[in-house]
Parts: structure tokens; C-alpha cells; sequence
């Protein structure tokens, strides 16, 4: 259990806090540093895991959980504060739910099974942690942009929230019917 990758996977998870810390105070660069953390962290330890031939059952079920809830915990820190729609917010937690049933079915099997992370699911995950970079710079009042950059943030904030809403939501419900089809594939094999 005490690998690398599992390591900063809960240390992933611990940063979390912080960064509802740094928005709370808006304050931009501590929360873009947590969140940078936070991608980065997630893309290395799949990475280290692989190359070490150091992939666990635990990491393989910790990793996913852990960005699940940092993606949505942070959504709904935005939510709660009105910078993103219940229809988008809807989306991503009945697409979490349905997840959590398949496992739970698959689970109730009681047979070993792995569900591989294929590219739909990290197509949704990216789509949700670009849509949190853009909320984290919007919500800290972009303050530490550039005034170009942040003057377009502002003069286009509604048409590029709702197109990164859309293309998240569309990448999200992609994964869904992806992992679906996997798990009905799993479902059956063990049955």
C-alpha cells in the first residue's frame, strides 16, 4: 500500500483542503499552486506506478476515488458560491453515481476484476480540471493575470463558461456510456 504512487495519491486528496482554504481567501496563487499539485500528482502516479511495476489493487481504486471527489468537492465549493449551473453539476454527479453502482454490482460478484482507466475517462477528468483552472482564475478575481488576459476573462467570461461547460459535459457523458459498456462487458464475463 505504501508506494510512491499511492502516496501522492493521498497527498492528493489531503491538498484538497487547501485549496478550498486558498479560495475561500482569494487567494489565486496559493489555490492554482494546490491545484497545479494536484494534476500533476495525478498524472505522475499512474505514470510511476506503471514504470516501477508498482500498481496496486488499493491505488487502483484510491486514484479514481480521490479524483472524483477533488473534482467534484471543488464544483460544488463553485456551485455554492454560484459560479457554475446545477444542469452542469447535475451531469457529473449522476455520471459519479452511476459509477458507483457498477462497481458495487460488479463487486457484489465477489470476482477480481480490473477496470482499466481508458481515454474517454481521462478526456472528462481533463475537460473537469480545465473548467476549475478557468473558475479558480475567474473566483480569485485574476488579479495576478496580465491585464490583456484578464480583460478578455472578463469581456468573454459567459461564452467561455458555457463552452467549457458544454464541451466538460459532453466529455463527461462520453465516459459515462464508455464505461458502461465496459462494465457490461465485465458484468457478464464474471456472471
Amino acid at each position: 500500500m505504501k508506494t510512491i504512487p499511492n502516496l501522492l495519491t493521498l497527498s492528493r486528496l489531503l491538498s484538497f483542503p487547501f485549496l478550498l482554504l486558498f479560495l475561500y481567501h482569494f487567494n489565486g496563487i496559493g489555490a492554482l499552486c494546490v491545484f497545479f499539485f494536484a494534476v500533476l500528482s495525478d498524472v505522475l502516479d499512474g505514470y510511476i506506478a506503471r514504470r516501477t511495476s508498482t500498481v496496486t489493487d488499493f491505488g487502483q481504486l484510491l486514484d479514481p476515488v480521490v479524483d472524483k471527489l477533488f473534482v467534484l468537492g471543488t464544483f460544488i465549493y463553485f456551485f455554492i458560491i454560484d459560479k457554475i449551473p446545477l444542469w452542469f453539476i447535475g451531469i457529473v454527479v449522476f455520471r459519479d453515481v452511476i459509477q458507483c453502482v457498477g462497481y458495487f454490482f460488479l463487486w457484489l460478484k465477489k470476482k477480481r476484476f480490473f477496470m482499466p482507466s481508458g481515454w474517454p475517462g481521462k478526456l472528462a477528468t481533463g475537460s473537469n480540471f480545465l473548467v476549475i483552472l478557468f473558475l479558480i482564475i475567474y473566483a480569485t478575481q485574476h488579479s495576478f493575470l496580465p491585464v490583456p488576459i484578464a480583460y478578455v476573462l472578463i469581456q468573454y467570461r459567459e461564452l467561455i463558461f458555457m463552452s467549457l461547460f458544454i464541451m466538460a459535459s459532453c466529455f463527461t457523458v462520453f465516459s459515462l456510456f464508455y464505461y458502461t459498456v465496459v462494465w457490461l462487458r465485465l458484468y457478464r464475463r464474471v456472471t
